[in-house]
Parts: structure tokens; sequence; C-alpha cells
């Protein structure tokens, strides 16, 4: 056999193994843990896990939105030698609430923190946000300034 030969069939192997165990992986359900596992392993837990830490350890108020806007960003990355924009959408918004008569704002939401690439939902999240019947505020008991507000319960881009 010749020496081409062995250079496009040993590289042509291994990258059949490699799509066989991705699919493999993401047919059984595997994959979703594995990048779980690595997730935690280096400080990242998804969004939802996230919000529901803070609900455990925080304490929920009722808030007051008082100000919301959309908000564009555009990212600049460069790939492999070439420069392209990336565009985000986030909500900024501040709400008020009141600890023991003292009065705070609130501006971090899943909405303002998380970016997200989507224009229809984050307009959608604006209306959704902006007539919202219940904002709740959980705040660190040890540290009032330390809050993020959920409107109607939402704690993800993902159910907008």
């Amino acid at each position: 056999m010749s020496y081409t030969f062995y250079l496009i069939a040993i590289p042509a192997v291994f990258f059949a193994y490699f799509i066989f165990w991705m699919v493999y992986s993401v047919m059984n359900n595997t994959m979703d843990g594995k990048l779980k596992n690595i997730a935690n392993k280096i400080g990242i837990m998804p969004v939802q896990e996230f919000f529901n830490g803070i609900e455990e350890r925080y304490i929920s108020t009722k808030g007051q939105l008082l100000s919301l806007r959309k908000i564009n960003k555009t990212v600049l990355s460069n790939h492999d030698g070439g420069f392209f924009n990336h565009c985000y959408y986030n909500l900024e918004h501040k709400v008020i609430f009141y600890i023991d008569g003292e009065k705070y704002i609130c501006e971090r939401s899943v909405f303002s923190m998380i970016n997200n690439k989507d224009e229809g939902r984050a307009d959608r999240a604006l209306a959704i946000v902006g007539g919202s019947k219940k904002v709740k505020v959980y705040y660190n008991p040890d540290n009032v300034k330390e809050s993020y507000v959920t409107f109607n319960d939402i704690k993800d881009w993902s159910a907008i």
C-alpha cells in the first residue's frame, strides 16, 4: 500500500469513530451528562439550577418594576484570522424593593445577565417583563444588595 493511502485512511478512521461516538452519545443521552460534569468541574451551572439555588438560599420579597428597555450589544470576535460581529440582546431593568423600610434597587435577572441572540425572543421578553403581575426579588440576608429578580417565575430565556 502506498504512503498516501495511510495519510488518508488513518485520519478517516479516527474521524468516523468520532462521528459514531458523537451520534451514539447523543442518542443514548450520555453526552448531556458528560457536558454537565465538565461544566460542574469548572464551576459553570445551568441557569435554571442557578436560580433554583437562589430560591433555596435567599429570602424573597415583592418588587416593583421601575424601568425597562431592550439593549442591543455588538461583540467583535476574531476567529481564524477573520473578524465577526455577534449581536446579543438583553433587558436592562430596575426593580425597587423594600427591606425593613429601606429602599433597594435590583438590576439583575436572567434577562440582564445572560446574552440572547434572538431579537424576537428579546422583544417577547420585553412584553412579558413589562406586563409581569409577579415581580419577585430574591436577596441575600447577609448582603441585601446581592439580589436577583424573576418576572412571573421565569428563570430562563428558553421559557420565552
